[in-house]
């Protein structure tokens, strides 16, 4: 009986090491993942930001674009508008 009590405690022994250095490893490989995950957030966050100072570039970009399109085709309409004045005070000839 004690050679059964022996084993039973030596088995039950064995299986809390085992449990104990499986959590051991657990709680090391979760030390990894949130640093690891850290270092994603500040990566995404990095990232985020770039992103957000070049669509404010593109943006600026672009009201400048719009700007000087509307100044061109402002220009282009005085253009038109002096031709056609001038056009319409030209005599017209019949062949």
């Amino acid at each position: 009986m004690k050679c059964v009590l022996l084993l039973s405690n030596m088995f039950l022994f064995s299986l809390q090491a085992k449990i104990r250095d499986s959590q051991l490893q657990s709680i090391k490989e979760q030390q990894i993942m949130r640093r690891e995950g850290n270092s994603l957030i500040s990566l995404i966050n990095s990232s985020r930001n770039s992103v957000t100072e070049m669509f404010e570039h593109f943006q600026s970009k672009y009201q400048g674009q719009l700007l000087m399109f509307t100044q061109v085709f402002d220009k282009i309409s005085v253009l038109e508008q002096l031709l056609l004045e001038e056009y319409a005070g030209m005599p017209r000839y019949r062949l």
